[in-house]
């Protein structure tokens, strides 16, 4: 960084980097040691003024790959119990509808190539698969949602929120530094989801055994804000560069 003209403050970053490890350490996660690396790969082509825009792209787009990879594990981990001590299913049916509606989420991945392929902004997409995965996420767990509209629910929010990794994982060869580094920022971008598996459903367990299930998707939909915030940026920041040519 400061062969390319920046000031970074290294000895405040290391100090807070070697403390942080010994917590986030025993959960297998990475805390700011990745900042290293990240750095060097943002500082490595292009201008001096666009090094910042690159890595609050980064940012937003490991953002809401992890609050979607929280979200959609709030579902698919935890419907089949809903849906059995709740609602009353049989095991073999809830077992069923479960697999389907996973499945469901492979076909929003390939619908939201499809839009992206025909012009609909990275960003917008990304913002209306978080604003449905929300919506229908607090819908589906209310006590007086049946269980066929939940069912119908679950499939709504595989699917749109399907439309979500995608998006994001084209992000990386249009806003990589090089072709070279398309897969480090792959790599970078995955540490989100890496956060988000990790709290996510512990998260979610300890709000239903607090307040019961109603008051579990309340997380999902503070995280569906979340994403809707970083799609919001990233959505502005590619118009801008389209503006700019």
């Amino acid at each position: 960084l400061r062969v390319e003209g920046h000031q970074p403050p290294s000895n405040t970053i290391t100090i807070a980097s070697g403390a942080g490890s010994f917590v986030f350490g025993v959960y297998g996660s990475v805390n700011t040691c990745l900042t290293g690396p990240v750095n060097a790969i943002l500082a490595s082509h292009g201008e001096r003024r666009f090094h910042f825009i690159g890595a609050y792209f980064w940012g937003l787009l490991a953002i809401a790959f992890g609050t979607y990879a929280l979200n959609y594990l709030c579902l698919a981990a935890f419907l089949p119990t809903y849906l059995i001590d709740e609602l009353g299913f049989a095991v073999d049916w809830a077992a069923i509808l479960t697999a389907l509606i996973v499945a469901a989420n492979a076909f929003g991945n390939v619908f939201g190539g499809w839009l992206l392929q025909r012009g609909i902004p990275r960003g917008v997409l990304m913002g209306s698969a978080a604003t449905t995965m929300g919506a229908t996420a607090w819908l589906l767990y209310q006590p007086w949602t049946g269980g066929e509209a939940t069912v119908a629910l679950a499939f709504v929010f595989s699917f749109f929120g399907g439309m979500l990794p995608g998006t994001v994982m084209s992000g990386s060869p249009v806003h990589a530094p090089s072709p070279n580094q398309i897969g480090t920022t792959n790599g970078l971008i995955m540490q989100g989801v890496n956060v988000g598996q990790l709290a996510g459903p512990p998260a979610f367990a300890a709000m239903v055994s607090a307040g019961g299930w109603s008051v579990g998707p309340l997380l999902v939909v503070a995280m569906a804000a979340i994403g809707v915030a970083a799609a919001t940026g990233i959505f502005r920041i590619e118009a801008r560069m389209r503006r700019a040519g």
